[in-house]
């Protein structure tokens, strides 16, 4: 054990400066309660982002709650640094994804909205001359966070506008938002252009826009379109290469999760085949938001099967069934205590879902 060089009371420490280790650090309940504005307003931007990864992993575990979390999110309202935003939206979407429930949803939204709107509202659609490569990507990120959980109105009122735009004029539209416009149009469309989305998939001239559409049509959120677009990803208008991309996205959404999984499993010796071992992995790797104890039991007597199990690696099986249970004590362990904080704390968007 080694003093610090100082006299008097701490006020705060980090454990990790310049993020230069691989490691979580313990803090006392009084340092833990100041860490966040500290690391907000002093902690240089690799520093911040590690923080936060560091209280996401230990809310993962339950060695902190997600009230900590929360309220550690919104000690970094307002800052731009694109990684952190970056990091942010994916642990909101995580969130909104598998632990919020159906009564939550709403006042999740409002949460979301108070804290990124503000950055959405200086960036807006249009870069201006002197973006860099992060704030284009930054705004990309508010784009897809904003439109897709908190269902802000402007971003869902302006899609089809902008949809029209890139359609006649491709480059008016920054590139970095094409993935997230067509995949909120897919989205917000109900299934009514499926059939669009497909076409322009198959006369896409690049591989970029061939991965945008792929990608925007597993968000059409209908099962039965689930099913057939991975029934279409065995014709020969899909690379082998190609086929997981789909199927990941489809495994990761709640409301195509169920049917996917199943089609998954029907059709397993072809998309095996198909996609060689490398693919195959992949798409076992996609099943790794399954995280219910009735999915993780089906996904094991599933791949208990020699057949089945055929061109596997064993760790990327075992590695799969781990984040699985992982993600089952996530929720057994916050899910209660995220819908009391925000019952607690967020008023409800006026908007219905």
């Amino acid at each position: 054990v080694q003093a610090l060089p100082t006299k008097g009371r701490v006020q705060w420490v980090y454990g990790n400066a310049g993020e230069s280790g691989f490691y979580r650090t313990h803090y006392s309940p009084d340092l833990l309660e100041v860490l966040p504005v500290v690391a907000s307003k002093e902690f240089t931007p690799i520093e911040k982002i590690g923080v936060l990864d560091h209280f996401w992993a230990l809310c993962r575990r339950g060695d902190l709650p997600i009230s900590f979390f929360m309220a550690s999110m919104q000690a970094f309202k307002g800052d731009e640094t694109q990684v952190l935003v970056s990091n942010i939206s994916a642990y909101l979407e995580i969130l909104f994804r598998y632990l919020v429930q159906p009564q939550d949803c709403q006042k999740f939204a409002a949460f979301v909205e108070t804290l990124v709107g503000p950055l959405w509202a200086k960036t807006g659609w249009d870069a201006d001359p002197g973006d860099d490569e992060q704030r284009r990507q930054m705004r990309a990120d508010l784009l897809w966070l904003l439109g897709s959980v908190a269902q802000d109105e402007e971003i869902l009122s302006e899609l089809p506008r902008r949809q029209m735009l890139f359609l006649r004029k491709p480059r008016s539209i920054d590139p970095v938002l094409v993935k997230p416009l067509l995949r909120l149009c897919a989205r917000s469309d109900g299934g009514k252009r499926f059939e669009h989305f497909l076409e322009k998939f198959e006369n896409s001239k690049t591989p970029e826009m061939r991965d945008c559409y792929l990608l925007a049509l597993t968000d059409f959120n209908k099962p039965a379109l689930a099913r057939r677009l991975i029934e279409y990803t065995l014709s020969q208008k899909v690379r082998s290469q190609d086929v997981w991309k789909p199927i990941r996205e489809l495994l990761a959404n709640p409301s195509s999760q169920e049917t996917s999984w199943e089609a998954v499993k029907a059709h397993w010796p072809e998309l095996n085949e198909k996609c060689g071992s490398i693919g195959a992995q992949r798409i076992v790797q996609s099943t790794r938001f399954l995280w219910s104890p009735e999915g993780y039991q089906d996904e094991t007597n599933f791949f208990e099967s020699t057949e089945h199990r055929d061109g596997l690696g064993v760790r990327t099986m075992a590695q799969t069934l781990e984040f699985i249970q992982l993600g089952i004590r996530f929720k057994e362990k916050q899910a209660h205590g995220l819908s009391d904080w925000l019952q607690k704390n967020v008023e409800a968007k006026k908007k219905v879902f």
